[in-house]
């Protein structure tokens, strides 16, 4: 009987502390990794030149232009360059421009981009599916 009682004794105290340990355990951070700082320099840009007014990175922003989360692999470093050294008009506006970017600045939004890109993302976003309009015979 004495043995039973010192038992469930162990048990009582062990089990808090194996249940408080395997929480911690499972809600801690998965990755310690440190950022690159010109990834956090871009990120930082991203939010102060209001890009996340029109863009999304994971399907989070505003949905007036494309999402940014795999820029990087989908256009390429090279085209993003001249994307940031020279902007382009934006759609639909006549007048106005996309931000353009100090050749620092643009490093560091590539710095970002590349990162987000090897974010495991598990295919978001997805591909558009486009079906096109049914062909309308002549006379209808």
């Amino acid at each position: 009987m004495k043995y039973v009682i010192i038992c469930l004794v162990v048990v009582a105290l062990l089990s808090p502390v194996i249940f408080f340990y395997l929480l911690y355990t499972s809600t801690a951070p998965m990755f310690n990794e440190e950022l690159p700082e010109e990834a956090v320099i871009g990120k930082r840009l991203w939010q102060s030149k209001g890009c996340v007014e029109c863009h999304t990175i994971f399907g989070n922003g505003g949905y007036n232009a494309p999402d940014l989360t795999n820029s990087f692999s989908i256009r390429g470093e090279k085209w993003l360059k001249q994307f940031f050294a020279k902007p382009p008009m934006m759609r639909p506006h006549k007048q106005r421009k996309h931000p353009g970017l100090t050749p620092k600045d643009t490093r560091a939004m590539l710095a970002f981009f590349k990162l987000l890109d090897n974010i495991p993302n598990l295919g978001w976003p997805p591909k558009p599916h486009y079906t096109p309009a049914p062909k309308q015979q002549d006379g209808q």
